[in-house]
């Protein structure tokens, strides 16, 4: 936290896809070197991961007031036997909202689980902005979501076939 201002640390980290020794880290997993306390797992902490595009499109805006998002937030049931933290999904999504402000939001994950079926048919409806948070690894170099399947558990989804799957739409 930045004690003077009472405010969480937003750390956000660029990951491109040609460094395969950061993107296979366990960002959860990692500790201080001072005292083996865990580093990433702290509410006022609060850290973003993204993956570089090679897609240099330029990105057409469309006037803020007309705006739609998508907030999603996976935390399949069985996190605990894969060693994974809790998502915390009313919080991942009120604070995806609140930094929406008046952009109207869907939200997926709440009521069901946040699966890849789910999430296409939310992005088929069309929506300007897609925020998901969820775990994600990397599994003989390639880099997985941690969705659910439709019974809560998780769906460890290639990020292939998400982007497969969105750029279909």
């Amino acid at each position: 936290m930045i004690a003077a201002l009472e405010l969480p640390l937003r750390i956000r980290i660029r990951a491109a896809s040609s460094a395969p020794e950061i993107n296979a880290l366990y960002w959860e997993m990692l500790r201080a070197p001072q005292d083996n306390a865990p580093l990433f797992t702290n509410e006022n902490l609060l850290v973003s991961r993204y993956l570089a595009s090679n897609d240099l499109r330029p990105v057409k805006l469309r006037p803020k007031g007309s705006l739609t998002a998508l907030v999603a937030a996976s935390n399949p049931s069985n996190l605990a036997g894969y060693k994974l933290a809790e998502v915390n999904v009313a919080d991942e999504i009120g604070r995806a909202k609140a930094a929406l402000g008046a952009i109207p939001a869907t939200e997926v994950g709440l009521e069901a689980p946040c699966t890849l079926n789910t999430l296409i048919s939310q992005l088929r409806r069309g929506v300007d902005i897609f925020y998901l948070a969820a775990h994600g690894t990397v599994a003989n170099n390639e880099p997985r979501i941690w969705l659910q399947a439709e019974d809560g558990t998780a769906a460890i989804t290639p990020a292939e076939e998400i982007i497969t799957r969105i750029k279909e739409l």
